[in-house]
């Protein structure tokens, strides 16, 4: 009888240690699925990135791409003195309804 006891004791310990660790699996999924989608869809750990760069003639100078502030998806051309820092819009991406930059107006922002 004891025995017996003991063997149902266990089995029921048994499939009540199976439920948990099948509980924490499952948890441990939805965990990593929230985490892969901040990843590569909210775009949560993105590095900020910083380029493309290209030295003005007699390297004073270095300009660069960044994103118009207060315009999403809207880019400057912008230099930057190499000494002092001093930032200055070289070229003014399109804002609103406005055309995109010709070529020759770009090639002149870089210091082409």
């Amino acid at each position: 009888m004891k025995r017996e006891l003991a063997r149902i004791l266990t089995s029921i310990g048994v499939v009540l240690a199976c439920a948990a660790l099948s509980a924490q699996g499952a948890d441990r999924l939805d965990a990593f699925e929230q985490r892969i989608g901040r990843i590569f869809q909210a775009r949560e750990f993105a590095v900020p990135r910083f380029g493309p760069a290209r030295w003005m003639p007699g390297g004073s100078a270095y300009t660069t791409v960044e994103p118009t502030p207060g315009d999403p998806g809207s880019h400057d051309i912008v230099r930057y003195d190499a000494v002092t820092g001093a930032r200055s819009v070289r070229a003014p991406g399109p804002r609103g309804d406005t055309a995109p930059l010709t070529a020759g107006a770009t090639a002149a922002a870089w210091g082409r």
